[in-house]
C-alpha cells in the first residue's frame, strides 16, 4: 500500500481507475462450524480448504469448558451484586482431566469464590461427566454443565476459530492482501485482486448462518480506497 494515509480516502463507489484497492475488516469470534459444511462452503466459493486437523478429545474438553464464562449483575435487598461464572483447572487424577465450575463474586476488598460443580473427562473411558453440583439461588449450575457438554461435542466435530482463521488468512494471502494493523483483521487488498473480496464477504456471511456457537456473531466490512490526489 503506497502513499501516506492522510492522502487516502475511502468510498462506497467510484471510478475503478482512481481506486488503489479495498480496505477489508472482519472478525470471527468463537465460531464453531461443522467440518463437512465448511468444506462444502469453501468448494462453492472456490476457496482453498486448509484441511484443518481435528482437535484431540482432551483439547476439545479444555476448549469447551474454557468457553464457559458469563458476567451477571443482580440486585438483592437494595444492594447490587456482580459475579462471574467460569471454569478453572481442578486437581486431576491419572487419565482424568478435571475442571471446576466457579462463581466469583466481585468485592472491593476480596473476591468471594464458590465452587458450583466438578466437570471432568475420563480419557480411558472417553466419558464426559459432572458431579458435586451445588444449588445456588443466582446460578443454575446444571445449565452450565449441560452447556459445557454440548460444546464438548461440537468441538469434536466442528472447525473452530483458529482453524477457520487459517482458511481466511491463506485466501487473503492468495489475493495479495496486506495486513495494515498488528491487532485485529484489517487488510488492504490491491486493485487487481479486489473483486475477490466479494467472495470473501460471502464466505463470512455464510459462516454466520452455519455457526453452531449462537452466542457469537461474525462481522465483515469493506470499502474502496481512493487516492485523494485523483
Amino acid at each position: 500500500m503506497t502513499g501516506e494515509l492522510k492522502n487516502i480516502i475511502g468510498a462506497n463507489t467510484g471510478d475503478k481507475s482512481n481506486m488503489l484497492g479495498k480496505f477489508l475488516y472482519f472478525s470471527l469470534s468463537n465460531i464453531l462450524v461443522d467440518k463437512d459444511e465448511l468444506v462444502e462452503l469453501c468448494d462453492s466459493l472456490s476457496m482453498p480448504y486448509a484441511g484443518a486437523k481435528r482437535l484431540s478429545v482432551s483439547d476439545a474438553f479444555r476448549s469447551a469448558t474454557g468457553d464457559i464464562r458469563d458476567r451477571h449483575i443482580v440486585n438483592k435487598y437494595g444492594e447490587q451484586k456482580i459475579f462471574v461464572v467460569y471454569c478453572r483447572d481442578n486437581e486431576s487424577r491419572e487419565g482424568i482431566v478435571s475442571r471446576e465450575l466457579v462463581k466469583e463474586t466481585l468485592n472491593e476488598r476480596t473476591n468471594q469464590y464458590e465452587k458450583l460443580a466438578n466437570i471432568s473427562f475420563d480419557r480411558r473411558d472417553m466419558l464426559f461427566s459432572y458431579d458435586s453440583v451445588c444449588y445456588d439461588e443466582d446460578v443454575d449450575a446444571y445449565d452450565y454443565c449441560h452447556k459445557a457438554e454440548k460444546l464438548f461435542e461440537l468441538y469434536q466435530q466442528c472447525a473452530n476459530r483458529k482453524q477457520i482463521e487459517t482458511i481466511c488468512v491463506n485466501f487473503l494471502r492468495s489475493i495479495e492482501a496486506t495486513k495494515v494493523s498488528g491487532n485485529g483483521h484489517l487488510y488492504f487488498v490491491p486493485r487487481h485482486t479486489m473483486e475477490k473480496v466479494d467472495a470473501f464477504e460471502t464466505f463470512i456471511e455464510e459462516l454466520n448462518a452455519l455457526n453452531r456457537n449462537n452466542d457469537n456473531v461474525l462481522t465483515v466490512n469493506s470499502f474502496y480506497i481512493i487516492d485523494d490526489a485523483k
